[in-house]
């Protein structure tokens, strides 16, 4: 099998952590596709706790 030069990743889930995987596949150099069931995003009312590990894994270098 041969490999392609540049790498592809499909992202299932919109949520936190598919965007933050797809940001962080895109920042790397990856072709990402991101697919989501909902028709459009809405506020949901839901709490997020971050700790200072998930914190820096979500901040972006430029």
């Amino acid at each position: 099998m041969r490999l392609s030069s540049e790498s592809q990743a499909v992202v299932v889930g919109g949520g936190i952590a598919g965007l933050t995987a797809a940001a962080s596949l895109l920042r790397a150099g990856w072709r990402v596709k991101v697919f989501e069931q909902a028709q459009s995003f809405s506020e949901v009312g839901a709490g997020l706790g971050v700790t200072e590990n998930g914190r820096r894994a979500l901040v972006v270098r430029l």
